[in-house]
């Protein structure tokens, strides 16, 4: 998924000079309508990487 953002060396955040908006809101409600916080999105991709690793190695 292409960033919405933009980190800036000194941490701020600033957005694309192309941002559609439209665009934007849509991928904002995809990730509320997870229910998951960023943490909780980490926690999973890193047990699905483990998952996956072990599987390989089998």
């Amino acid at each position: 998924m292409d960033r919405l953002t933009i980190r800036n060396r000194d941490g701020s955040v600033s957005q694309p000079t192309d941002l559609r908006w439209v665009e934007a809101l849509e991928k904002l409600a995809a990730y509320e309508d997870t229910g998951l916080s960023p943490e909780e999105i980490k926690l999973k991709l890193d047990g699905l990487d483990s998952y996956q690793k072990a599987e390989r190695g089998k």
